[in-house]
């Protein structure tokens, strides 16, 4: 299982969108009482600029988990990694069906 990471960012930036409107919260609030620059606050919403220390900075304004983030992001099924998008699959060769002796089927040599 792996994270993709432009569906990562973009969970995490409507997650946090969904705070700030669960609480009644107007992107201006964040500006003027926890002192964020309102281009920063709108590309965090809108997923475009998140540093560990944003992610961290974020959580501690709502009070919350990091977990409540993040807890809800779902992970893709497959081998993954690397965060833009190389994915083992991608870039390893196909497995070889095993023939009927069990035996992995091969090009016989010319």
């Amino acid at each position: 299982m792996y994270y993709d990471n432009d569906e990562f960012i973009s969970a995490l930036a409507a997650r946090i969108k969904e705070l700030r409107l669960e609480r009644g919260w107007t992107q201006m609030k964040m500006v003027r009482e926890f002192g964020y620059y309102l281009s920063h606050w709108q590309n965090i919403e809108s997923g475009k600029k998140m540093s560990l220390e944003t992610l961290l900075r974020v959580a501690n304004t709502f009070d919350v988990n990091v977990d409540e983030l993040i807890g809800h992001i779902k992970r893709r099924k497959g081998i993954g990694f690397g965060s833009k998008g190389y994915y083992l699959q991608d870039i390893l060769p196909p497995k070889r069906k095993p023939n009927r002796e069990g035996t992995a089927n091969r090009k016989s040599p010319r």
